[in-house]
């Protein structure tokens, strides 16, 4: 059967799977080298996906199999020409059907770079081969980091990295403002709550270049001691800011419910705190209901079930649960203004980003057939679409932001839920009703600001 079919099934769920280029579910041909700990300075998209990569260093291919309903494939690149030919060059095939690569830009050193995704495929197991050819230019490199997928519904994703985006409805915000692809507050005491199931997570977010004082937020696991992460700003003579950096991982907790609470400390002249998304390491437990906080090991109910869901990553209360919670009680004057500001310097960070590719030397796409998606640039640890409908990570568009928030004469800060959010069985904490909304007028204040900066954005 045709994966690509008319009958093929686009998820509705925005959290998806990673699997890292370790992982023994992926095969390497010859020439796969692993390499740790490198290459963690490049570019302004992070470090490399848990710190490991698998390069080529000549022509091979790798293979795996996922079951869900997208794909995408990420790695590192720095892309030569070779007598006119790219160096590197890559193809992704699913179940025998090449997938379309996205553009190369010369001389672009990236890590996190998506090399190519397929957002609709028929709900079941797929085959996935990623195949290199290389000119072996001594400055060419390429390296596979890993691969995010959309699994089914029913999939048992025991011992999977599941990734929680920034407005999953389980979080619950108490002081933060939304920018729409990232949450973050410049505000003391703004809190960011949520219950999940697993055995470890990590937060990853923006660091905006602008803003240089050291800042100290802190959290706390199931109602313990609360634990301090040091957020340094960047220099000013930074090239750009940097998205895909990790602002703290717990220790391993044990399976088992476990509840989050992270407080910010700081000031709006400190390093903001900024939520893109989490990293959930999901776990097998049974439990007896109502045992949370399960630090230490296996909770035990004779009659409980092994396999971890999708939903299983978080916690839900019962039918009275509140979906997206966006609490922003306490954003009014300065913080709404602090916050605007933010938004200015990472929307200029992406204007930025594409102007550069836009006027790089690249390549058109490497393959391409009827069955093709296209995507628009690249993106950190998610893939893009052109769709109308959003792609199953939930964020569309290259860089680090949805495509009608490129237009900044109109785009303003959301300051309370305006999305809406797929039904599934997540759980989202009982924290009761939303504090007070930030006047409209002050709404307006923070788009006025921003369309008069549009012009250099």
């Amino acid at each position: 059967m045709d994966p690509f079919s008319a009958q093929s099934i686009m998820s509705t769920s925005r959290r998806q799977v990673i699997v890292d280029d370790i992982d023994s579910s992926i095969h390497y041909g010859s020439s796969w080298v692993l390499r740790q700990d490198t290459r963690s300075t490049i570019g302004s998209r992070g470090a490399p996906f848990r710190g490991t990569l698998h390069s080529a260093s000549s022509n091979t291919t790798s293979n795996t199999t996922f079951t869900g309903t997208s794909i995408a494939v990420f790695g590192s690149l720095d892309v030569r020409q070779v007598n006119g030919i790219q160096d590197p060059q890559w193809e992704c095939i699913v179940d025998n059907i090449s997938l379309r690569s996205t553009d190369a830009v010369i001389g672009l050193e990236e890590n996190n770079y998506q090399l190519c995704s397929q957002q609709t495929l028929n709900d079941g197991p797929h085959d996935l081969v990623v195949r290199v050819t290389t000119q072996r230019d001594p400055k060419a490199f390429f390296a596979f980091a890993y691969l995010q997928y959309t699994p089914s519904p029913d999939a048992d994703l025991s011992a999977k990295s599941i990734r929680i985006e920034n407005d999953d409805p389980a979080i619950i915000y108490d002081g933060f403002g939304s920018l729409g692809f990232a949450n973050l507050t410049q505000l003391n005491g703004a809190t960011m709550k949520l219950d999940f199931i697993g055995q470890s997570l990590t937060w990853y977010g923006f660091i905006v270049k602008e803003i240089l004082a050291l800042q100290v937020p802190q959290y706390s696991i199931d109602g313990k001691a609360e634990q301090t992460m040091k957020l340094n700003g960047l220099l000013q003579t930074a090239d750009s800011s940097l998205g895909n950096q990790v602002f703290f991982s717990t220790p391993d907790l044990g399976p088992g419910r476990h509840s989050l609470l992270v407080t910010h400390r700081g000031n709006d002249q400190q390093t903001a705190l900024c939520l893109d998304f989490l990293v959930i390491v999901n776990s097998t437990f049974t439990e007896t209901a109502g045992t949370v906080g399960n630090s230490s090991g296996t909770a035990t109910d004779p009659g409980g079930s092994g396999g971890s869901k999708l939903g299983d990553s978080v916690i839900a209360d019962g039918p009275g649960g509140k979906g997206k919670n966006y609490y922003v009680g306490a954003i009014v004057g300065g913080a709404i203004g602090a916050v605007a500001a933010i938004a200015l310097l990472i929307l200029a960070f992406i204007r930025h980003r594409r102007r550069k590719d836009r006027t790089s030397n690249s390549f058109p796409s490497q393959t391409s057939t009827q069955y093709h998606t296209p995507t628009t640039q690249i993106t950190p640890f998610f893939p893009t679409s052109v769709n109308s409908d959003p792609p199953a990570s939930g964020k569309s568009d290259a860089g680090y932001a949805k495509s009608h928030m490129a237009d900044s004469s109109n785009y303003h800060i959301p300051l309370s839920s305006g999305s809406a959010v797929p039904s599934q069985s997540i759980y989202v904490g009982s924290s009761g009703a939303s504090t007070s909304h930030a006047a409209r007028s002050q709404r307006e204040d923070a788009h006025s600001f921003i369309t008069k900066k549009a012009g250099w954005i």
